[in-house]
Order: structure tokens, then C-alpha cells, then sequence
């Protein structure tokens, strides 16, 4: 590698960390806390001890959120500050994806072009500043599979160990990491004889490693028996969104007109890809063919056990997919020639920029919960004599991040998490006592409905039946603010004089 494609390198690496960071900065980084964020704030606000206990009723593994707490014990539980531990790692990810481009294609063009079209994917964006595991398992994915390439090519101890490690901390940030590591067994089991001798026995170790080290935290939430109550509500896909699950790692999720326009571009997509596939077929080498099948894997599986078991397809769940996607979408713009290139490239990187602002700046963007416009609200316009009801019930984590009034917040179903155990599940039998003892001798109730868990419509027309609705505001895509009239003893006073 000569001097100035080092400079070149520095410069280009340099340059889209900077860029990704001001992005980060302008469009995403003061938006309104999430569900999962205040989750994941509310999981952090404990001693270590209490940290595993939590989360091991949770659907997630605890390396994360043990590096969050020792984080906030630096910088504080500002959201804005655990955000930027994101943000980091999504930072530290481009220069890996440059490396691995290199190792697959040795061209620093694909590579460059590749680590670009990662770094400026208005999902990857958007999931790599939200204080969750997302960015650490990219990151944790892409160095793994780098180290997989070595091992192929080298066989050297270090890169063995390195693997090993990885391996581990993937396995401790995401329950999904375990589908990097099927996808390179189910590889090696096809191209053995392009691996080093011996290979086979120190993959078993690798995997016995991962194994025996996560058996410990698999022993201790199945003793616990208590994951089931926290796994989120998931419907089985269909075939176009295996096709939207790659749609959106490119250019993000946006609003239902734009995604339903950029769906029914998928014939043109499709020629274009088979088209480009057939130009590269002739210097398409083995690891290419590992990157491709590590983005249809996993996306595969996720797909047959959510049609044949129990829905598990969620696409930001397969996000370390993503910058697979992205080498082998540079690996197919630069297969063409000349101005063919340049006029492919162009409009990929004027699309990707437009989808980043219309990701941040779109009030329809379906993955903003606006929890800090509610709580605003509550505080400028809810009484004493009112009651705050937010259903699903941990919903009430973000609003109780924000709000700072007097009036009492519950939920429905009722739960109290502040006491060890389950949410409740939702009772149509009970439902209507339990309405009566949320709303008690209160004048008003604000219903929010933020997170539908199968039962919003049932809690919506229970209230629009047997009280009378006097605001109704949509917050958010999925999120509503109602406002019912619960006695009727008294006057409409207060109502009239805010309205004045």
C-alpha cells in the first residue's frame, strides 16, 4: 500500500467518523427518549447484582448494560450521555468495515465506498444513537468477521484467540449474535478444504468456549423462569419483508407512503441485482461469497422460525447484517464501468442523504416515540384532580423520565414495577375493576397509548363507551393522547378555562 492511499485512507476513515458524529449531533442525538432507552436507564439504575436480576428477565444478555453502568458512574444517566456510548462504538465500527472490505475484495475503492454507504444508512444512524445494544453488536460483529476472514487466509493463533473472545462478547450482547456464528458453521461446513488444517477441532473448541461460558447465565435466567413476561409482541412476516428488512438497513424506516413507494421499486432493484450479479460472477472470490452468506442467513432463519415456531423476525434485531449489505452493495456499483459508476454511485449517496433527513426531520417517522411532547403537555395542561393512564404498562418509563407534575400516573393492566414480578398480563374479566380503581374519585383521565400489545383497541373503545372524550392527539405514529370526562358531580370548569 503506497503513501498516499494511507493518507487517503486516514482522510476518507477520518472523515466519515466526523461526518457521522455531526449528523448524530444535529438530527438524532437531543430527539425524545424511547421505550427501549428508558428501559434501558431504568434497567442501569441499580448495583451490578441488580443489574443481572433484571435483565435476566428480560429477552436480552447483560454485557451491555453491565458497560452502562460503569459508564453513567463517569458521565451521569443524562439519556443524552448513555446515547453517546451508541454512538461511539457505531463510530469505532467504520474503520473495522474499511479493514474488512479490504480483506475481502482488496480494493480500497469497494472498501471506501462500502464503509461509506454504513456509515451514512439512515438506519444504522438511527439505531447506532440509541441507548441500546445495537451499535456494540455491529461492532462486535464486524470485528468477528474480520477475524474470520484471517483465520481462512492465515490460520495464526492470534486471530484464533481474538475470534474466541469476540465470540464471547457477542454472545453476552446479543441473543441474535448467535446467528453470526451459525452462519460461519454452516460456511465452513461448505468450504472446508479452503480453511487450514486442523481448523475443524479449534472451531469445536471455539464454539465449546462460547458455549460453556454462556451456560452460567442460561442456568440463572431458566431459574428464574421469568423471560416469558418481558418478550415483546412480534407478528409472523411475509415474504415482502424479507425484501423490507434490507430496504430499510439501506435507507432506513420511513414513513408508510415513501417505504410503500420504495417496496414497489423491487422489480428494478431485482434486475439490477441480478444484472450486476452475472458482471461480478467472474471475479467473485470465497470470502465474497461469506459475506453474502452471512446477509441471507440470518435473515433466512429469522424468517422460518417466525413462520414454522414463533415470530422472531424484527429487523433492528438483524441489524449486524448491515454492513455485509453494504460491502456488497459497493462490490456491485463498482462491477459497473466509467460513467455507469459514477452516476450509480451518485444517486445511492444523494438518496442515503435525503433518507437521513427525512428519518430525523419526517413527523411520521414510525420509530419516533415523542415521550417528551406528551410529558409536556401532561405538565401544562393535567390537574391535580386528573389521573395519568399509560398503557402498555412499562410505558411508563419514559413518560415518568420526563414528567415532572403532580398528578399520579398508573397503568392498565395495573402494575406496579416498583415490586418484583411480572407485568400482568391483560384480563378482559377483571379490566373493567381495574378501571374503576385507576380512575377512583378522579375528574378527568389522560389515556396514552403508546405501545400496542394487542389490547390497545380494547382499552381505547372501553373508555370511548362508558366516558366522554374531550381531546383526542396523535403524538406520534402509534402514540395517542386522549383526555376523558370521568365524573360529571361537578362542572366542566376546569376543562373550560384551559380551553379559554
Amino acid at each position: 500500500m503506497t503513501q498516499f492511499t494511507l493518507y487517503r485512507t486516514y482522510f476518507l476513515t477520518l472523515g466519515l467518523m466526523t461526518g457521522v458524529c455531526i449528523i448524530s449531533y444535529f438530527l438524532f442525538l437531543g430527539q425524545s427518549i424511547r421505550l427501549d432507552e428508558a428501559q434501558t436507564l431504568w434497567q442501569t439504575g441499580r448495583y451490578p447484582g441488580g443489574i443481572l436480576y433484571v435483565v435476566a428477565q428480560d429477552v436480552h444478555v447483560p454485557l451491555y448494560h453491565m458497560m452502562i453502568y460503569f459508564w453513567q458512574l463517569i458521565f451521569g444517566v443524562n439519556i443524552e450521555f448513555v446515547r453517546l456510548f451508541s454512538l461511539l462504538f457505531f463510530v469505532l465500527t467504520i474503520p473495522l468495515v474499511i479493514r474488512l472490505g479490504d480483506e475481502v475484495y482488496e480494493s480500497r475503492l469497494i472498501s471506501g465506498t462500502g464503509a461509506a454507504i454504513f456509515a451514512l444508512s439512515p438506519f444504522m444512524i438511527w439505531y447506532g444513537n440509541e441507548a441500546r445494544m445495537y451499535s456494540l453488536l455491529v461492532f462486535l460483529t464486524v470485528l468477528n468477521q474480520y477475524l474470520f476472514v484471517r483465520i481462512r487466509k492465515t490460520g495464526q493463533t492470534q486471530y484464533w484467540i481474538a475470534y474466541g473472545i469476540t465470540a464471547i462478547l457477542g454472545a453476552y450482547t446479543h441473543y441474535y449474535f448467535g446467528l453470526v456464528l451459525i452462519t460461519q458453521g454452516m460456511f465452513y461446513l461448505f468450504h472446508r478444504s479452503d480453511f487450514p488444517e486442523r481448523s475443524f477441532r479449534k472451531f469445536v473448541i471455539a464454539a465449546a468456549a462460547v458455549l460453556l461460558s454462556l451456560a452460567p447465565w442460561l442456568l440463572y435466567v431458566r431459574y428464574l423462569g421469568k423471560i416469558s413476561n418481558s418478550e415483546p409482541l412480534l407478528h409472523a412476516p411475509g415474504l415482502i419483508d424479507i425484501f423490507n428488512t434490507y430496504v430499510q438497513f439501506i435507507f432506513g424506516i420511513q414513513s408508510v407512503p415513501i417505504n410503500t413507494f420504495i417496496v414497489a421499486l423491487w422489480p428494478i432493484v431485482m434486475l439490477v441485482w441480478l444484472f450486476a450479479i452475472k458482471k461480478y460472477a467472474g471475479s467473485e472470490t470465497i470470502d465474497n461469497r461469506y459475506l453474502l452468506t452471512s446477509i441471507v442467513i440470518p435473515v433466512g432463519v429469522g424468517f422460518v422460525v417466525s413462520i414454522f415456531v414463533r415470530p422472531i423476525f424484527e429487523a433492528r434485531y438483524l441489524i449486524f447484517v448491515l454492513p455485509a449489505c453494504a460491502l456488497l452493495l459497493s462490490a456491485l456499483i463498482n462491477s459497473a464501468e466509467g460513467i455507469a459508476r459514477s452516476i450509480l454511485t451518485t444517486i445511492l449517496f444523494v438518496s442515503l442523504i435525503v433518507s437521513i433527513l427525512v428519518v430525523s426531520l419526517n413527523p411520521n417517522t414510525p420509530t419516533k416515540e415523542n415521550y417528551a411532547t406528551v410529558a409536556t403537555y401532561l405538565d401544562t395542561y393535567a390537574n391535580p384532580q386528573d389521573v395519568i393512564i399509560v398503557s402498555a404498562p412499562f410505558t411508563i418509563y419514559p413518560i415518568e423520565y420526563y414528567y415532572q407534575g403532580p398528578v399520579s400516573i398508573s397503568t392498565l393492566p395495573l402494575w406496579n414495577q416498583h415490586v418484583t414480578g411480572p407485568i400482568p398480563p391483560f384480563n378482559p374479566d377483571t379490566f373493567p375493576n381495574e378501571v374503576k380503581t385507576v380512575t377512583g374519585s378522579h375528574q378527568r383521565a389522560w389515556l396514552l397509548l403508546s405501545y400496542d400489545q394487542g389490547y390497545e383497541k380494547t382499552i381505547r373503545d372501553y373508555f370511548d363507551n362508558h366516558y366522554r372524550r374531550l381531546e383526542l392527539i396523535t403524538i406520534s405514529p402509534g402514540m395517542t393522547l386522549a383526555l376523558y370526562q370521568l365524573r360529571y358531580d361537578t362542572a366542566d370548569s376546569v376543562y373550560k378555562d384551559r380551553a379559554q
